[in-house]
């Protein structure tokens, strides 16, 4: 881990990774039911 990056700041991204991982699917899943 280099100094310049903080441990509130790894943790922040590491959740927006996790919000992601579980939005992406719906996102799919909504696009896959609205074609036809």
């Amino acid at each position: 881990m280099t100094p310049k990056i903080r441990p509130a700041g790894s943790l922040s991204v590491a959740i927006k990774l996790v919000m992601l991982a579980m939005v992406v699917p719906r996102v799919l899943r909504f696009k896959l039911r609205r074609k036809p």
